[in-house]
Order: structure tokens, then sequence, then C-alpha cells
């Protein structure tokens, strides 16, 4: 084990993408090589805590120098010390739209005078760009976490719809409260984990249940839930959209907005749901909730869907891209 993998990403919001995406391609890499996740800021103490985590300090000299370089993101500022490392590959995973953040990156980064690899969080940001690159789905694992849960296979009454993301308001469309509202009067329960900041507007309604973000491990959640709803606000455009591929390897229908690059993954009708207008949502939502059989086929082709994007050849591929 010679090869020295480090990790760059702010890590300060466990419930982020951008952190699970450092934290899963650790999991991923460390039993083939030392790897190092830095930040330069504090780390979230939510996050597990058996990382290898260190703080990037330029004045005590403690920062990556050399090895592979893998930063992840644009929306945060690297730092100088780039200037100091000697790279053996740098690898740029650039998982949001923000060609501003990515030019200014890209710039900083080629102070390490190596080849800028650029990996894509989907096709649409790739096309976005223009630049050549790899299109590398988010790794999740499939295999112990994010499983469907066979002891509930749909035993109650309820029918929940849940949601998670950051707990932050640009995660969430706000006239989807109307929509929420909707359904409880139809008989639903709406969970959202990452919703505490729909509080205000919100109140305290029956069956509408706010958690705060990681307030439970993301597969404990999805395993407790009949049904997946995601749409972002107008103003952010989800480039990715783990948590919908989450859901989908737990066998839970998906029903979700059609702008985010998460689209790419659904085939409307047969593992999933696209929705154009709210009013398309409440009622797809609606003939899940009164078709058990429709909800547990959509759910299981969702599953196969995902073990067929995750299999064992896209596994390796990924970890051999990384250790080359």
């Amino acid at each position: 084990m010679n090869k020295i993998i480090h990790i760059i990403n702010p890590l300060d919001n466990a419930a982020g993408g951008s952190e699970q995406r450092s934290i899963h391609l650790f999991y991923l890499l460390r039993p083939f090589a030392e790897v190092i996740l830095w930040t330069n800021s504090k780390p979230d103490s939510r996050l597990p805590h058996d990382l290898n985590i260190k703080k990037i300090n330029v004045k005590e000299g403690q920062y990556p120098l050399s090895g592979i370089m893998i930063f992840v993101g644009v929306y945060h500022f690297i730092g100088h010390w780039v200037f100091n490392v000697k790279s053996d590959r740098t690898i740029l995973i650039y998982n949001t739209g923000n060609p501003a953040g990515l030019a200014r990156t890209l710039l900083l980064l080629s102070a390490l005078k190596t080849k800028i690899e650029i990996v894509y969080a989907s096709n649409w940001l790739m096309k976005q760009v223009g630049y050549p690159g790899k299109v590398e789905h988010s790794y999740i694992d499939i295999q112990s976490r994010f499983i469907p849960n066979k002891l509930s296979d749909y035993l109650t009454n309820s029918f929940v719809i849940g949601r998670m993301s950051r707990d932050d308001e640009v995660k969430h469309h706000f006239p989807d409260i109307e929509l929420y509202k909707k359904l409880v009067q139809s008989g639903c329960q709406i969970k959202i984990m990452g919703g505490t900041t729909l509080n205000k507007m919100i109140g305290n309604q029956s069956n509408i249940t706010l958690k705060p973000a990681c307030d439970l491990p993301s597969e404990t959640f999805l395993q407790h839930l009949d049904c997946f709803y995601y749409r972002t606000n107008d103003t952010f455009f989800e480039a990715s959209g783990r948590v919908v591929v989450e859901a989908m390897a737990c066998a839970l229908p998906v029903v979700v907005f059609s702008r985010g690059g998460y689209v790419e993954y659904i085939e409307h009708g047969k593992d999933g749901f696209i929705f154009n207008t709210q009013e398309e949502a409440y009622n797809l939502i609606m003939t899940l909730k009164q078709n058990i059989n429709l909800r547990r086929a959509i759910g299981e082709a969702a599953r196969k869907k995902i073990e067929k994007l995750y299999d064992s050849k896209y596994v390796n591929s990924t970890r051999d891209f990384y250790l080359k």
C-alpha cells in the first residue's frame, strides 16, 4: 500500500452531497491506499468517527504535500497552499452547476503543473461545460446500507411520503407546502428530514413531520417510507441528486421534478415518475397510495436499475480510475 490519496473538501455539512461523495470515495479506496481527508473548515461533528480527517494549516505546514489529489466541488476556495504541492495526479470532481467556480478552481489548480482530470457528477454537467472528462455517479453502498426494508413490506395502512436533503432553503420548493397539506388531507403522512427550515411556513401541521438533517441515518429514514418525493427551489439546479438514487436503492418509488440531473437514472412509469406540475405530482402520489402492486413493481424496478448502475464492473472501474 504505497499510494497516497488526498481528498479535499470542506466536510462541514454531513448532509451535503459533496461531503457524502468524499466520504464514500474514502471508504471505497481505503483498503487499497493510504487515504486522507482534508478540510479548510471545521468538520461536521455528525460525520462518521472512523474518517481520517486532517485540518489544513498552512502556517504549520500541514497540508497535502505529494500524492494523488482529489478536489471535490468548486463552491469553496481551496487555498494557495497548492503552489507548494508536488501532485502525482490532479482530479477535480465537478458536481454542481457553477461555471465561474469551475474556472476559478481550474486556474488555481494549474499551479500543480499536472493535467487536471475532470470528473462530472452527471452527463448534464459535462454537456454544460463542453470539456472532456469522466462522468461518475456518486458511489453509494447498495450492499449493506441502502437496501430494501423487507420487514415492513407495506403491512400498515398508513402511506408515508418522505423527502431528505440539506436543511437549506435552496433545497426546498416552497409551493410544495400546499402540496404537502393537500396530501395530508387525502390521508398521507409527510416526513421531511432536513426540513426544519420550513417550520415557520408550515407551522404545527398534523401528519407533517419536519426533522433536522442527519436526524437519522439516511438509509434508516428511507426504509420507513412508502414513497420518495423530490423537488428543489427554482433558483437551485440539482446537478446530480444523490438522495434520489439512495431512495431508489431502497426500492422506493420516486416522484421527482423534471428539472435535475437525477432524471438521467429514471425511466418514467417503469422505475420512477417524473412530473412537471404539482397537479401531476399529486395524482402520481395518490395513484401509488391506492395501488400497492404498482408501488411494489416500481420500487423493485428502481432497485434493479440501481443494482445495474452500481454493478461490480462499475465499482471496480471507479476504484481503478483513482488508483491508476
